[in-house]
């Protein structure tokens, strides 16, 4: 089953709304980090991988 990524974009965008940190969770390798990357952050950013 594929979810498109419009979805996903929604919920964090909705997350970054309420607190400046948002926390993706997930299998290696499913695209946490690709999505991060479509957002515009001011100044610098911090991706933390775990």
């Amino acid at each position: 089953m594929f979810i498109k990524r419009g979805i996903y974009l929604d919920q964090i965008e909705s997350g970054f709304k309420f607190n400046p940190i948002v926390i993706l969770t997930g299998a290696r390798q499913v695209g946490k980090t690709s999505l991060m990357n479509l957002f515009e952050f001011p100044g610098k950013k911090l991706f933390m991988l775990l």
